[in-house]
């Protein structure tokens, strides 16, 4: 026989109630961890690569996180977003006053060319430039920093 006093609210201890927004919120908050896990992780696929759907964070056996799998997409949206829509970028580059931006990127730009004149000799002429001694790349360098403010300059005008 079944107790009729049993039947309502008051049949189980007190503890019991007590416990389960504890409980509750444990469970809330673990899987608010695993989704923010799950979203933002891991960066590059994991599992076997059985059979996996371009662009899709999931595959047969394996997980990559959903931002990450489609930061290229995201990234293209948001890029086409702001050049098409949002800015004019013949008018953001017109309030730009084109001699305060070439001084501005000067400091920047002689770290870059450091870089991009060392990569692009040593893929058109490697043997001629490993040849030069110190002194001469870095005259390279100098002269050519010395020359991009006035480049800048005219990019900017045009």
């Amino acid at each position: 026989m079944v107790d009729a006093q049993c039947l309502g609210v008051g049949c189980y201890p007190w503890w019991s109630y007590t416990i389960m927004p504890f409980i509750a919120g444990i469970v809330g908050y673990l899987t608010n961890v695993v989704a923010l896990e799950m979203t933002f992780g891991p960066l590059e696929y994991w599992g076997i690569k059985l059979f996996r759907l371009p662009n899709e964070p999931w595959g047969i056996i394996g997980w990559q996180g959903i931002i990450p799998t489609k930061a290229r997409k995201m990234a293209s949206i948001c890029f086409d977003l702001m050049t098409t829509r949002l800015f004019n970028i013949k008018e953001v580059f017109s309030q730009l006053d084109p001699a305060r931006f070439a001084a501005e990127m000067e400091d920047g730009l002689l770290l870059v060319l450091d870089k991009v004149i060392t990569e692009m000799a040593m893929e058109y002429m490697p043997k001629v430039w490993s040849s030069l001694p110190e002194d001469v790349k870095t005259d390279v360098v100098i002269t050519t920093d010395s020359e991009t403010e006035v480049f800048l300059t005219q990019f900017m005008r045009d």
